[in-house]
């Protein structure tokens, strides 16, 4: 059942993408895009290509009238990684949205990526490297600074912005290895320490991706609510989540979202999670978003209370709050930040809130790190510095500096580029850790050539390389 309703679904999307491109050709725009990437390793001495970071990617767009058919096909050097095909825009009061995906490398026995990840932070983050539609994530090994007490939670996002929990909050690793249904686009993942305190020292993960994924959302507006519904079929698993979202900002009604599981066999639907957002506003908080999440499991799971921009009564001084409730801890942290008024300097500290054994009372507070970020015709400085130990600006890295310049060339072409220079714990000069050169510049208006390397204190690290044409 499950293989001929994604074999209908293929075949439907794939009979829509061509009736579409033969229109586009004749009545509406073609565009498109081929970027090449080359990843050198040269940290050993030798020249080794990366696999992982080399690849080949063709985007082909057409578009006619009010809907925009594309896609995109990524070549890696196992041979085709993704093929995907996507459609949307608007049709009269609907706006649709459809994705279907292969993935030849996976779906099968080893449809899996395998990451490992030894930094101790609160939160340690892995890249997927493209959007894949994942079946479901199994955390495979866990070390905490506290095996026992310390509490954390999975979260994934398809571009890096929008975060979606896909856990409950577990206590310890004596539950590991774990399995995390997910049945969504996924980009990025995060395994994040959620307690009062508390940091990962080491953790490993295995993504099951699907070999055969077809995601639909559509959308419509109507008596200032919007209406949305995603429905997922693939080889790992199938969804059916129906949404409704305030069309305005202001409205107490934010967001709300029920999600369901369906069976491959049967297409029964079985409850598993619901989520509602209030949006409130009152005195010196402009907007306070109250969230409340329930799944099947444990009914309740949390309650989330955040707050941004409040006004402090100084112009220079402005706050954000958030506090989470589960059923067996309170998290707060609190993010001042300074505005100054020289050259578009922005003083950030970082600060956490200390709870005792009694969670509704306040030990106290530190500082754990300080951003300094000033920006000035096109020219962007920036320093991070964290002081903990257990945040760092990238591996196991704790101070950072960087300055940025966004330009034009000639013949219409663009100019940007990024310096980052990293300290750490070493024996080189200054602590120094690496260096970072990223450099993008604009041939005319259809050619960018694209540079990144690395300088550590045995040498070159990474050398990659790019080109993209689009037309």
């Amino acid at each position: 059942m499950r293989r001929v309703a994604l074999l209908v679904c293929g075949l439907g999307f794939v009979l829509i993408l061509t009736a579409g491109s033969v229109t586009a050709l004749a009545t509406g725009n073609l565009s498109g895009s081929l970027t090449t990437q080359f990843d050198l390793d040269l940290s050993t001495g030798n020249l080794v290509i990366e696999p992982d970071e080399t690849s080949v990617t063709l985007d082909v767009s057409y578009k006619i009238e009010t809907l925009t058919f594309s896609s995109t096909t990524d070549y890696d050097l196992s041979g085709l990684l993704q093929q995907v095909f996507d459609a949307r825009g608007r049709l009269g009061q609907l706006q649709i949205d459809s994705r279907l995906s292969f993935s030849p490398v996976f779906g099968g026995t080893g449809s899996t990526i395998d990451r490992t990840n030894s930094v101790n932070s609160p939160t340690q983050t892995y890249n997927l490297g493209r959007v894949y539609f994942v079946d479901q994530i199994e955390i495979t090994a866990l070390t905490l600074d506290d095996d026992a007490n310390t509490k954390w939670r999975v979260r994934v996002s398809s571009d890096g912005t929008i975060w979606e929990w896909v856990s409950n909050e577990i206590t310890g690793n004596g539950a590991v290895p774990v399995v995390i249904p997910v049945r969504g686009l996924v980009k990025y993942v995060e395994i994040v320490a959620v307690g009062p305190s508390g940091f990962i020292d080491e953790s490993a993960i295995s993504v099951q991706v699907s070999g055969v994924a077809f995601v639909t959302t559509v959308g419509t507006a109507m008596a200032g609510i919007s209406l949305d519904t995603e429905l997922a079929i693939a080889t790992g698993g199938s969804s059916l989540t129906f949404s409704v979202r305030a069309a305005e900002e202001g409205s107490l009604l934010d967001r709300a979202t029920i999600a369901f599981a369906m069976d491959p066999i049967t297409c029964v639907l079985s409850f598993e999670s619901f989520d509602v957002g209030l949006g409130l506003s009152f005195g010196c908080v402009e907007e306070l978003s109250v969230d409340i999440g329930f799944d099947c499991d444990e009914g309740f799971t949390d309650l989330r209370l955040s707050a941004g921009d409040i006004e402090t009564g100084f112009s220079w001084l402005e706050v954000d709050l958030s506090i989470t409730y589960s059923t067996t801890v309170k998290q707060v942290r609190l993010s001042p930040s300074l505005e100054l008024n020289t050259v578009g300097m922005c003083f950030t500290p970082f600060i956490q809130l200390h709870t005792g054994t009694e969670t509704t009372l306040l030990d106290g507070l530190s500082l754990y790190g300080i951003r300094i970020r000033c920006s000035d015709n096109g020219v962007t400085f920036e320093s991070l510095t964290y002081l903990d130990g257990i945040h760092h600006t990238k591996e196991d890295y704790w101070e950072m500096f960087s300055i940025s310049v966004d330009g034009d060339t000639c013949c219409g072409g663009g100019f940007d580029f990024e310096v980052k220079t990293h300290f750490g714990t070493t024996t080189s000069l200054f602590d120094w850790a690496e260096t970072e050169f990223e450099a993008e510049f604009g041939l005319g208006e259809s050619y960018v050539v694209s540079t990144y390397v690395s300088f550590i204190p045995a040498g070159i690290g990474d050398l990659t390389l790019g080109l993209s044409f689009t037309w």
